[in-house]
């Protein structure tokens, strides 16, 4: 954590961070510092027009992510999932081999017509279970920008245990991402 992003780190956000790390390292069967290590995370004032919050993850080095949030607002724990999804695609070795994975997909079932996630893979399209928000958008991304924010959201609902798998849409997504994963964790 870095507080040359334009914002300190405040109790809140650290605990947040903490606790959302923990939980995708979890999910990548403890390997989540040997994928993204040097990686750096900054806080930074949101501009005043545009959306609550947003996420900026940096390709190049240093690679990290920059959260941008509104005022002395929290983070929303879906958006740091999600963009840490886009860092694990974006880290030496593994460069855009999850959004390539994606793109190679054959019209998968658990993408809509929008490019979205298809709201039928999913057990809701906002999450109650932010430690900060009563309601958080599932799927986080715009519509039609592509594989690479389809892996981010499908990877943040599959930290966020929030996948169905009681639909066909929600299974493969669930298959899809695990067997992305699996080289790089084994199975999760």
């Amino acid at each position: 954590m870095s507080n040359d992003g334009g914002k300190d780190w405040d109790k809140a956000n650290l605990q947040l961070m903490f606790n959302s790390l923990t939980k995708i390292d979890n999910h990548l069967n403890g390997h989540l510092r040997s994928m993204v290590v040097g990686s750096t995370f900054w806080l930074s004032k949101h501009p005043d027009s545009g959306g609550e919050y947003n996420g900026s993850t940096n390709t190049i080095p240093p690679s990290g992510i920059t959260f941008f949030t509104k005022s002395t607002q929290a983070l929303r724990q879906q958006n740091i999932f999600h963009e840490v999804g886009h860092l694990l695609d974006n880290v030496r070795g593994i460069w855009d081999v999850f959004t390539n994975a994606v793109a190679n997909e054959v019209n998968p079932c658990w993408v809509a017509s929008d490019d979205k996630i298809n709201p039928d893979a999913l057990l809701g399209l906002y999450l109650q279970n932010d430690p900060n928000y009563a309601s958080v958008e599932a799927r986080q991304t715009y519509s039609h920008f592509g594989s690479s924010e389809q892996w981010a959201d499908a990877f943040a609902n599959y930290v966020a245990g929030n996948i169905n798998l009681g639909s066909t849409a929600g299974t493969d997504m669930y298959n899809f991402v695990t067997g992305a994963l699996a080289p790089y964790i084994g199975n999760p």
